[in-house]
């Protein structure tokens, strides 16, 4: 509280003396301001930010603000699945814009590969949805991830679905989805319906090479091959 003076007179008897006492303020601050990606200079939402034991999330546009906080100086943690943790250090009524570097994969890498449809008609078409990480792809080169049934002859897309990733492309981590029909083929350029059973999805990872012949691409490396991805699909 503030220091009070008050100037009284004494006199003979009982006499109440009320002092009002006022409390100090106290100077209160405001750290905010937005989260982008470091590589593509884009707003980063649902990032998590702690301060202080307070927690925030950036909204759609990377913006973030803590409010009302004393004047000292405080820590403010950064993170976000997919990105490095970033840590800075803030005062009250400063903007404080941070950019998150993504976490950049240094070899192929399956996050998750799964059936869009767990049970499907056979000779029907299908659709794998999966997320991937890759290197960046230099020239000349090609990075296939393919997705197959067990004990089914693949002739993309037949029987399997596969994702090319072509000299140029990025590090970084990718989703989509890719499409597979529900059938094999039985001689050349020939084709059946897949039998009804339950298969085992597999996944493959190959590099490929692509300054050699024309309609000739020699595998030079194979990463994973005929890997069980934990995915079954019914085909009825």
């Amino acid at each position: 509280y503030e220091t009070a003076t008050l100037d009284i007179v004494l006199v003979e008897g009982d006499n109440e003396l009320n002092i009002q006492m006022w409390p100090i303020a106290v100077e209160k601050g405001l750290i905010w301001g937005f989260v982008t990606d470091s590589l593509t200079g884009e707003a980063v939402p649902d990032v998590r930010i702690t301060l202080d034991g307070l927690v925030r999330y950036t909204e759609w546009a990377g913006q973030y603000e803590f409010r009302d906080l004393a004047i000292r100086q405080y820590q403010v943690v950064f993170s976000k699945e997919g990105y490095e943790t970033v840590t800075r250090y803030a005062t009250p009524d400063t903007q404080l814009n941070v950019t998150l570097p993504p976490i950049v994969p240094t070899k192929p890498e399956l996050v998750y590969a799964e059936p869009a449809e767990a049970v499907i008609a056979s000779g029907a078409t299908g659709h794998i949805n999966y997320k991937v990480g890759i290197p960046d792809i230099p020239k000349d080169y090609s990075l296939i991830f393919l997705f197959h049934l067990e004990g089914v002859r693949c002739w993309t897309p037949y029987g399997c679905a596969n994702v090319n990733f072509r000299a140029g492309a990025t590090a970084g981590y990718y989703e989509g989805s890719a499409t597979m029909y529900i059938k094999y083929m039985t001689d050349h350029f020939k084709f059946a319906n897949i039998p009804r059973g339950t298969y085992r999805l597999l996944s493959t990872c190959e590099l490929y090479w692509l300054g050699g012949e024309e309609y000739f691409a020699p595998v030079v490396k194979t990463y994973w091959k005929n890997v069980d991805t934990g995915q079954v699909i019914t085909v009825v």
